[in-house]
């Protein structure tokens, strides 16, 4: 997934921060006990570098420390790396257990997506309605419910390695209790779903089918079409819960299925131990 991908580099970045003014802090201190002038044997490009190194040395010096603090930030941006590989281990093993039955099935049918809400999120905004004016809608492509920083959910960790590119963002405004999708439904009301059995049009379906799924899964008709161009089939069942980080709503995680009997209640329920502890794992990131 992006965001997994985006973590995954600033992890790596900050570690190189450390290690490289580790390192340059080790060079700079022996440079600066050299004097290139007390060996004439020296190659020239050697006694010009070392008295570079002392002409310049506060400038290394706040090169070092650069790299410290800018190490260090990026890794609290990034997070515990600890946690979030283990979160990962936790999702994989929850879809290998609850989807145990369709082993055999190529995995991004059955998944477990972790999503994050995040107030900002820039989007391109919506089309434009039937009656809107299409010149103001250029102008300002947004709703009043639906805008940058209405409140979305965002994937944070998604199970398996095969379906990490796909990343649907969902719209979920606590402000005017509008939300996209079952995970914008399980947000706001702040507790665990699940589905009936969705009626999945066919391949040969029509607008009205498609458009009766659509409504019973709380998703545009746009998003039903871009499941398709992302190869994701749509799922015949949904699931999820909320999930809290230090006593606060932090986001959701979200079972799917395309089998209708991949997501029941004890698709949960029989898991609480496990659930447990993604919440307390979150604390440490």
């Amino acid at each position: 997934m992006r965001n997994s991908n985006i973590r995954a580099f600033f992890f790596k970045f900050g570690n190189s921060c450390y290690w490289g003014s580790s390192i340059i802090f080790v060079l700079y201190g022996i440079l600066l006990d050299m004097n290139p002038t007390d060996n004439e044997s020296w190659p020239e490009f050697g006694r010009y570098f070392v008295g570079f190194v002392h002409k310049y040395q506060w400038y290394f010096f706040l090169l070092i420390i650069t790299l410290v603090v800018l190490g260090f930030f990026i890794k609290k941006l990034a997070g515990d790396e600890w946690a979030w590989n283990r979160l990962q281990f936790l999702i994989d093993a929850y879809q290998e257990k609850v989807f145990k039955k369709f082993s055999d099935d190529p995995r991004h049918f059955h998944r477990v997506t972790l999503f994050q809400y995040q107030k900002f999120r820039w989007r391109l905004g919506t089309r434009p309605g039937r009656f809107e004016n299409k010149l103001f809608h250029k102008i300002w492509p947004y709703k009043k419910e639906s805008h940058p920083l209405s409140g979305w959910l965002v994937p944070v960790l998604r199970s398996g390695h095969t379906t990490q590119k796909a990343s649907s963002v969902f719209l979920c405004n606590k402000d005017h209790a509008v939300a996209e999708g079952i995970a914008g439904m399980i947000f706001i009301r702040s507790g665990t779903t699940v589905t009936q059995p969705l009626p999945v049009p066919s391949q040969s379906a029509g607008k009205k089918e498609i458009k009766k799924y659509c409504t019973e899964s709380s998703i545009t008709i746009d998003r039903y079409y871009q499941m398709f161009r992302n190869g994701q089939p749509p799922p015949a069942t949904i699931g999820g819960f909320p999930i809290e980080k230090n006593g606060k709503l932090w986001g959701v995680l979200v079972l799917d299925s395309t089998s209708e009997t991949g997501v029941d209640t004890s698709s949960i329920d029989d898991y609480s131990i496990l659930i447990s502890l993604i919440g307390q794992i979150l604390e440490r990131t």
